[in-house]
């Protein structure tokens, strides 16, 4: 099974999940990369695993054109009703249905890390860009300050032969991305990392909300629900206040690159 079919299979269950509750985390750096790739003048912008939409949304308000991919049917059903003016296609970042030197840029937010191969993937974004086209990619930066990361890592632990696939944080540190980035022939412009916090009232918020990503319903799947949830229930203590509040804090890695 490639690595487009497996995370459709894990996210599609939750993708109205994900929507409401996590995919407005991290948004301002979405921010920070249109600033740096969209020219302005209705530039035609590739968004390369863009979800349930809302990184397609800030894109098509600053005026411009707009064509994105998923694997994930029911996450492009949402993101359509969100933003009909898009154009919205069923498609793997490393096996892009576009001609060379189509788009006037290229974005990648928080879905470059779970292409099975993210060299093909960085190839297929050069090749459909035009010369010149910046490309900006951004997902968890350094794991040592990713508070996600520890529980990811506890979870993991409990499979006896662990997946071969490393989910969110497998381009993680920020020098295995920028050696990617490089090897794929691409100039590495700017870089920027943004710290962020998030809050949950209770771990029943938290356990509710973190039903609808798919490395938790991949570990529920395989482990069963109540192993991985007792098990992040424990790491996650460590995160938690005397009145049952959790707060995250997690680095975020966002890179600016150029076709050459």
């Amino acid at each position: 099974m490639g690595s487009g079919q497996r995370q459709a299979e894990l996210w599609g269950p939750g993708a109205k999940l994900w929507s409401e509750k996590h995919e407005s985390y991290a948004l301002n750096i979405v921010d920070w990369v249109l600033d740096r790739i969209y020219e302005g003048n209705g530039a035609h912008i590739l968004d390369a695993g863009c979800g349930a939409g809302a990184t397609v949304a800030m894109a098509v308000k600053r005026g411009a054109r707009v064509t994105a991919t998923d694997v994930t049917p029911e996450m492009l059903e949402i993101a359509r009703q969100r933003v009909p003016q898009a154009n919205f296609y069923v498609a793997d970042s490393e096996a892009l249905p576009f001609a060379d030197n189509t788009f006037d840029s290229v974005m990648a937010m928080h879905s470059l890390q779970f292409t099975e191969t993210p060299l093909n993937a960085l190839h297929e974004f050069k090749r459909v860009s035009k010369p010149n086209a910046k490309i900006g990619i951004a997902m968890f930066g350094d794991t040592a300050h990713a508070d996600f990361a520890t529980i990811g890592a506890a979870v993991r632990k409990l499979f006896k032969t662990p997946p071969n696939f490393e989910g969110p944080f497998s381009l993680s540190p920020p020098s295995k991305l920028h050696g990617v980035i490089q090897q794929a022939g691409l100039k590495i412009l700017e870089t920027g990392d943004f710290d962020m916090e998030r809050e949950f009232e209770s771990f029943e918020e938290y356990w509710h909300g973190q039903a609808g990503t798919g490395a938790t319903r991949y570990a529920v799947r395989e482990l069963g629900e109540e192993l991985v949830r007792d098990t992040i229930a424990g790491v996650i203590a460590q995160f938690t206040d005397s009145q049952g509040k959790i707060t995250l804090r997690n680095r975020f890695h966002a890179v600016i690159a150029a076709k050459q």
